[in-house]
């Protein structure tokens, strides 16, 4: 889980009178997010969607749990919704070309002899 996050959950469970979480332990709600990510990919447009709206890092950082407290299973199903949201990027970058920007249409003019201004073709 990102560090920032992490300092949001403390605070948050600080100013509610709670304990923090255990970072390390598994949830139900870690098992769902595995679904939840995996159900994101069957559309092209909701797993776009899913990453944009940072999800991912919470998926990496349950893989990440998943691996540590022995949950084979989870810790699976985790890495392959990454390794297919990752595929999603190389293939949407691989569609949009090279070179993704407009055309530079400007152009100086340098080195260009004007005849209306008496300047000679050797310049």
């Amino acid at each position: 889980m990102p560090e920032t996050e992490r300092v949001k959950r403390a605070l948050r469970a600080l100013a509610l009178g709670e304990s923090p979480p255990d970072e390390s332990s598994l949830t139900d709600a870690d098992a769902a997010l595995v679904r939840r990510a995996a159900a994101a990919l069957r559309d092209v447009r909701t797993a776009a969607a899913y990453r944009e709206r940072g999800r991912l890092e919470e998926l990496e950082a349950v893989v990440d749990r998943a691996d540590a407290r022995g949950d084979d299973a989870l810790a699976r199903s985790g890495r392959e919704a990454v390794a297919r949201f990752d595929g999603y990027r190389r293939a949407a970058r691989s569609s949009a070309g090279p070179d993704t920007d407009p055309p530079d249409h400007f152009r100086s003019g340098h080195g260009t002899p004007l005849s209306d201004a008496g300047q000679g073709g050797d310049r």
